[in-house]
């Protein structure tokens, strides 16, 4: 399996989780970073970051 391979199954997973835990389908943005992530065109935590950075600015 490809890193591509393992990454998008990864995706697919917080896809799931994110329904399950009852935040719903994840914004348009959030999906792209995914996305991105699966492609190898960011890293874990790149991801990580800019998921953190949105939430602090939910918070707000």
């Amino acid at each position: 399996m490809t890193e591509i391979e393992k990454r998008r199954k990864e995706v697919e997973k917080a896809k799931i989780l994110s329904r399950v835990d009852g935040t719903g389908e994840l914004n348009t943005e959030t999906a792209q970073w995914f996305e991105d992530y699966a492609e190898g065109k960011i890293s874990y935590e790149e991801l990580g970051e800019r998921i953190k950075k949105q939430l602090l600015n939910l918070a707000k």
